[in-house]
C-alpha cells in the first residue's frame, strides 16, 4: 500500500510540475534553454564570412601596395625622362658646337674669296669695301702661317690650334660690326652663304617647345640681336644671365611672331638656309 501511495505521489507530483511547466511558458516566464551548438548550416555561414573578411583585408593589402609599386614607376619614369631631355638637350648643344667649328671654317674661306665687287653690291661702300679686303687678306694670310707653324711643331688639330685660329677668326665679326647688319645679311647671300638659321626639330619639354617653337620656324633674333648663323644663336643663348627671359622673333609661314623664353639652352636642332634678304625683310 506504501508503495502504491508512492507512485500515485510521484505520478501527481509529475503532472504537477508539468502543469506549472506548461503554464510558465505560456505567460512568458520560463522557456527551454537552446541547444548549445548552432546547426550545421549556420556554422558554414560564420565560417565563409569569415573567409570572405579575410580575402577582403588581403586584396585591400594587395591594392594598397599595387598603388605604392605603381607611384614608384611613376616617379622612376618621371626621373627618367628629365634625365632623356638633359641628356638631348646637352646631345644638341655638342651637336651645334662642333657645326659652329665647321661654320667657322666655311665663313673663312667665304670671306677669304670675297671681292670688292660682291662688297659694293651688298652695300658697303667702295673706299670701305677696299679696307676690308685688305684686312680679309691679312687674315687669310695669318690662318696659312698658323696651320703651317701647328704642322711643323706637332699640333696642328689640337685645342691649341683650334684656339689660336678662333682667335684669329674673330676678326671676321668685326666685318658685320663694320658694314651693319643689312649689308652683311646681303653679302652673306652673294656669296653663297647661309644667312638663316631654321629649327629643325625641337626636343620634348624643353624651353623651346613650351615656348612654343616649331619645327621649320625660321630664327630673325633673340634678344633683340639678329640671328644668320648658329654660331649667332649659340653666343647669343650664352649670353647675360640665365634664366632672364628673352624676346625671340621667328617667321613662319610668312607670318612673325614673338615668343618669350628663358635665356639658356633652347632644346632644338638646327639647320640653315640661304635666302634673298629682299625677299624676307
Amino acid at each position: 500500500m506504501n508503495r502504491h501511495l508512492f507512485a500515485t505521489g510521484s505520478f501527481v507530483a509529475g503532472t504537477l510540475v508539468g502543469a506549472l511547466a506548461f503554464a510558465a511558458a505560456e505567460h512568458g516566464v520560463w522557456a527551454p534553454a537552446k541547444p548549445a551548438t548552432q546547426p550545421a548550416g549556420r556554422t558554414e555561414m560564420t565560417e565563409r564570412s569569415a573567409e570572405v573578411s579575410t580575402a577582403k583585408k588581403a586584396a585591400v593589402s594587395a591594392v594598397s601596395d599595387r598603388s605604392d609599386r605603381w607611384e614608384a614607376v611613376e616617379k622612376a619614369l618621371f626621373v627618367l625622362s628629365q634625365r632623356v631631355t638633359a641628356l638631348e638637350t646637352q646631345r644638341a648643344e655638342v651637336a651645334l658646337d662642333n657645326a659652329v667649328e665647321a661654320e667657322a671654317d666655311t665663313a673663312v674661306t667665304a670671306a677669304g674669296s670675297m671681292d670688292r665687287d660682291t662688297l659694293v653690291a651688298a652695300g658697303v661702300d667702295p673706299g670701305q669695301a677696299t679696307a676690308i679686303l685688305r684686312r680679309q687678306n691679312r687674315l687669310e694670310m695669318q690662318r696659312l702661317e698658323l696651320r703651317d707653324q701647328a704642322s711643323r711643331e706637332g699640333w696642328l688639330d689640337s685645342e691649341r690650334f683650334f684656339e689660336a685660329l678662333r682667335e684669329l677668326e674673330g676678326d671676321i665679326g668685326d666685318l658685320r660690326e663694320e658694314v651693319g647688319d643689312d649689308a652683311y645679311d646681303r653679302f652673306l647671300y652673294l656669296t653663297d652663304q647661309p644667312n638663316r638659321v631654321v629649327i629643325a626639330s625641337v626636343i620634348d619639354e624643353s624651353p623651346a617647345q613650351v615656348a612654343g617653337i616649331e619645327a621649320g620656324d625660321r630664327v630673325l633674333d633673340y634678344a633683340d640681336s639678329r640671328i644668320f648663323a648658329w654660331s649667332d644663336l649659340r653666343n647669343a643663348t650664352r649670353a647675360g644671365d640665365r634664366g632672364e627671359y628673352v624676346r625671340m622673333r621667328i617667321q613662319r609661314d610668312g607670318e612673325t611672331l614673338e615668343l618669350l623664353l628663358p635665356r639658356g639652352p633652347l632644346g632644338v636642332r638646327l639647320d640653315s638656309e640661304q635666302v634673298d634678304p629682299d625677299m624676307y625683310k
